[in-house]
This record gives structure tokens, sequence and C-alpha cells, in this order.
């Protein structure tokens, strides 16, 4: 095959990547368990980078990934405040927000085990 068909299909297989990234992040907004707002920012990101930064520049990327990180944020502020106030020391708690951090990269079951091995 020609190097011109090769590209073709890694496009092809971008865009269907991007757009299944999309709507796990939609997914992510009504499914527990499952962080939606980083599945869409990586999916757009994917579609930049596609288009070559022309439609969607540098400082729209910069405003989706600072309103991607503020919910992930927010989430683990609500927890750590949760725990705090039902007792839970301060070590217990940073070791359960490491277990949060932990569990992001290792999918859904490291979601639910590492927090409790970090605590």
């Amino acid at each position: 095959m020609s190097p011109e068909i090769w590209w073709m299909i890694l496009i092809v297989f971008l865009w269907i990547l991007a757009g299944t990234m999309v709507l796990l992040g939609i997914a992510g907004t009504i499914l527990p368990g499952l962080a939606g707002s980083p599945f869409v920012f990586l999916g757009l990101l994917i579609v930049a980078w596609i288009d070559r930064f022309e439609k969607v520049g540098w400082v729209t990327l910069t405003v989706l990934g600072i309103l991607t990180l503020l919910p992930l944020g927010i989430d683990y502020i609500a927890v750590a405040l949760g725990a705090k106030r039902l007792g839970a020391s301060r070590e217990v708690v940073a070791g359960a927000v490491l277990g949060v951090i932990a569990g992001i990269f290792s999918g859904l079951i490291g979601l639910i085990v590492f927090p409790f091995l970090g605590a």
C-alpha cells in the first residue's frame, strides 16, 4: 500500500478514536466512576491535532484543559473534606487522595480499590 493510503487509514482511525473518547466523556457525566471531562478533552485534543490546530487553537485547548481539571479538583477536595468531617486523620485523607490518583491510571477496579489501600 502507498503511504497516502496508510495516512488516510490513520486519520480515519483517529477520528473514530476521538469520537469514541467524546462519547465516553458524555457517558461519564451520567455513569459514576467514569471521569467524563478528561475523555472529552482528549477527544477534542485529537480532533485539534488532526486539523493541525487550525480551527481549535491553543487558547481554546488551554481553557478546555482548565475546565477539565476544575471538576476533578473539586471532586478530590469534596472527598477529602467529607472524610475529614467524618473524623479521618490527615494521613488517611492524603492516602485516599493518592489512591484515587493512582486509581485513575489503573481503570475502574483501581478507582474502587486504591483509595481504600491508600487510606
